[in-house]
């Protein structure tokens, strides 16, 4: 059975998210600490060059940076500490009384991963601290971040990220005036079987509720059979082949800010496959980032700084069994076609996307 959302209520819970906001505070959501400037639209970021190119599985500079399995490319150059791969927490800079003060109530971070486990809740707080945000390093050359959100008086924080197979490398950065405290943690993920696909999106606090679209080639966005997403494929079957394996999933309908979403397809039935983004909710302009990671390696981090409510933001499309990504970096304006979707109780884009 379809699950459907009532289209009256959320709005509702939009304005609540919104009051909390305004009871919050502004929170930075632009580059991390000593991370690079915004990207432009298109910009690949650190994991990709920007050009309309395509991105094979694996496709990496030489060298392992440190980390990972031999023939990644070095850490993106906007994971901070991305040389601290040990158990740690410090300050930055080292002498810092005034940074925020130590992590408690993180006890997630220190238990073992769930088995088939491909993502981690962690609660927990840093005294002073006015933002935060979490990065991931897979073993197999994966890499994504995002933001926390952030409770009223600014030190509790709660964020769900995704993990890879393998080992992963998790950070959570914490920053006030004086500078920034930071936990690292090694944690072991599920053994690596060659999940074929992850989608990851993330954005930042000036709108709420993006909505992450896998979309079947030949289909279009919010189709019932040919669209992962919040209605079709939560705690749902989606079959796109005879196999479990080959049914996409999506873990959570993130409502509020900074997300994230992930969408999985463990093995992908031979074909192309279509990544958008909906800006479903409302607020400002939002700067909304997809990692795109295909067999275990992130294979391009692709950048829209300024999405528009009720926009579609045309990510790229994926190929199967060669494994290559495509950057399309295309724009829709959906105000005019927005309204019911083929499921009963349900809103969104009516355009023919992609």
């Amino acid at each position: 059975m379809t699950r459907a959302r009532i289209p009256e209520l959320r709005p509702v819970a939009l304005a609540l998210l919104a009051a909390i906001a305004a009871a919050c505070g502004p929170t930075t959501a632009d580059a991390p600490l000593d991370g690079p400037p915004v990207p432009p639209p298109g910009d690949g970021g650190a994991l990709a060059d920007g050009a309309a190119r395509d991105v094979p599985a694996g496709d990496a500079a030489e060298g392992d940076g440190g980390y990972g399995d031999g023939g990644c490319p070095p850490p993106p150059s906007d994971v901070p500490y991305a040389g601290r791969t040990e158990n740690a927490e410090f300050t930055d800079p080292a002498d810092c009384p005034d940074c925020p003060g130590p992590f408690t109530g993180v006890e997630e971070l220190d238990a073992p991963v769930a088995p088939n486990a491909t993502a981690l809740t962690v609660t927990g707080s840093s005294a002073g601290a006015s933002s935060c945000e979490w990065y991931v390093i897979g073993g197999a050359c994966g890499v994504v971040s995002g933001q926390t959100a952030m409770d009223p008086d600014g030190s509790a924080f709660s964020t769900t990220f995704p993990l890879f197979c393998g080992t992963n490398i998790v950070q959570i950065v914490c920053h006030d005036g004086a500078g920034a405290r930071v936990i690292v943690r090694r944690l072991e993920g599920t053994q690596c079987s060659g999940r074929d696909l992850r989608l990851t999106l993330s954005w930042d606090d000036q709108g709420t509720d993006m909505e992450l679209h896998l979309v079947r080639d030949g289909a279009h966005i919010n189709s019932v059979t040919d669209d992962c997403t919040w209605f079709t494929c939560i705690n749902e079957d989606l079959a796109w082949g005879p196999l479990p394996e080959n049914y996409p999933r999506k873990d959570v309908d993130n409502v509020s800010y900074f997300g994230p979403e992930n969408i999985y397809l463990d093995k992908a039935p031979d074909g192309r496959y279509h990544v958008l983004v909906e800006y479903w909710g409302s607020g400002q302009p939002s700067r909304n980032v997809v990692d795109v990671t295909i067999r275990e390696a992130t294979v391009a981090h692709r950048v829209w700084p300024d999405l528009g409510a009720k926009f579609v933001w045309y990510v790229g499309m994926v190929d199967f069994p060669a494994g290559v990504f495509t950057v399309v970096d295309q724009i829709s304006d959906c105000n005019a076609a927005w309204g019911p979707v083929p499921v009963e109780l349900v809103l969104g884009c009516n355009l023919p996307l992609p």
